[in-house]
C-alpha cells in the first residue's frame, strides 16, 4: 500500500513523541541514560530503531558521537529533517538499516553504547532477538552498555483500560507467546512481549545485566492521551508517584515499558 513520504512517521510523533504522556515517559529514559551519558568523555553512540530522533538528537546534544539506525526509510527521513534544524558541534549520522544488517553495515566498529528505545525489540520474535544480541556483542566495547526500552509481558494499565471496555482479549495480550497485532497510530504492527527474565536469559550468554526499571508504572500507554489531554494535574501526580516507585525492579513486568540495560562480557 503506498502512502505519502513520512506519514507514519508524523502519525508517530503526533500519537507518541509530541504527547504529554509520551514525553514523560520519554523523560524517564533519559534520567536512567543520564547516569553514564552525563561523564566527562563523548561516547560512541550506536542508536537502533531511531524512529524520528528524538533521542539522538538528545544523546548529541549532550556531546557524545551518535549513528541512529532505523529500517523505515520515513522516521529516517523526519529524524534527519529534525537534526538540520538545530545546531551541533557534532551532527548525528541517520541511516536506514535493519536489525538484520546491523553487524555487517558496521563490521570492524565497536561502540560504547548500543540504544533501543520504545519497544523496537518487540518487532521482532525471540530467536531473532537472539541473533541481535550475538550482533550487538560483536558491536560493542568489552564491558560497554547495552540499553533497551522493552514493553513487557504484564502492563496494569492496560490490563484495566481494556477490561473497562469489555475487550477481554486485548487486556490479556501481552501473555500470549506469539505474535499479536498491535495498533499504532492508524498502523497495525506485528508485536511481540517480552518480560524481563526472558531478555536477561537470552543476553546471558555474552552479557551481564546491570538494572531493570519500570517505565510507565503510573504513567499510563500513550493511547490514553485523549482522556488525560485535559487532565494535567492527574498526569502531574501520577507522575510524581513514577518518581516514587518507578525505581523499583520488582515492577518492572507491571509497567507499559522497562528499562532493561547490560553490559557485555569481558572478552576472556
Amino acid at each position: 500500500m503506498n502512502k505519502p513520504f513520512d506519514n507514519y512517521a508524523l502519525a508517530y510523533d503526533a500519537h507518541f513523541t509530541n504527547t504529554s504522556i509520551g514525553r514523560l515517559q520519554r523523560n524517564r529514559v533519559w534520567k536512567h541514560l543520564n547516569k553514564f551519558l552525563s561523564i566527562n568523555t563523548t561516547l560512541d553512540i550506536l542508536e537502533i530503531n531511531c524512529g524520528t530522533g528524538e533521542d539522538a538528537i538528545y544523546m548529541t546534544e549532550a556531546g557524545h558521537q551518535i549513528i541512529a539506525t532505523d529500517n523505515s526509510m520515513e522516521m529516517i527521513g523526519v529524524a534527519t529533517e529534525k537534526a538540520q534544524q538545530r545546531e551541533f558541534n557534532k551532527t548525528p549520522l541517520f541511516i536506514q538499516c535493519s536489525f538484520e544488517d546491523l553487524k555487517v553495515n558496521f563490521v570492524g566498529r565497536q561502540f560504547d553504547l548500543v540504544f533501543s528505545n520504545f519497544g523496537g525489540i518487540n518487532c521482532i520474535p525471540a530467536q531473532a532477538i537472539g541473533k541481535l544480541m550475538d550482533d550487538i556483542s560483536h558491536l560493542l566495547k568489552p564491558g560497554a552498555n547495552c540499553v533497551m526500552v522493552v514493553m513487557g509481558k504484564a502492563c496494569v494499565w492496560e490490563n484495566f483500560y481494556f477490561l473497562l471496555k469489555g475487550k477481554w482479549k486485548t487486556a490479556f495480550r501481552r501473555k500470549n507467546k506469539r505474535e499479536v497485532d498491535a495498533v499504532v497510530g492508524e498502523e497495525v504492527v506485528k508485536t511481540w512481549y517480552y518480560s524481563p527474565t526472558i531478555m536477561k536469559k537470552i543476553f546471558t550468554e555474552k552479557f551481564d545485566h546491570i538494572k531493570t526499571k519500570p517505565i510507565g508504572l503510573y504513567i499510563p500507554p500513550s493511547y490514553l492521551q485523549p482522556f488525560f489531554q485535559k487532565k494535567k494535574i492527574l498526569l502531574s501526580f501520577l507522575n510524581f508517584l513514577e518518581g516514587i516507585f518507578g525505581g523499583i525492579p520488582l515492577f518492572s513486568n507491571l509497567a507499559d515499558h522497562y528499562y532493561i540495560q547490560f553490559s557485555r562480557k569481558e572478552c576472556k
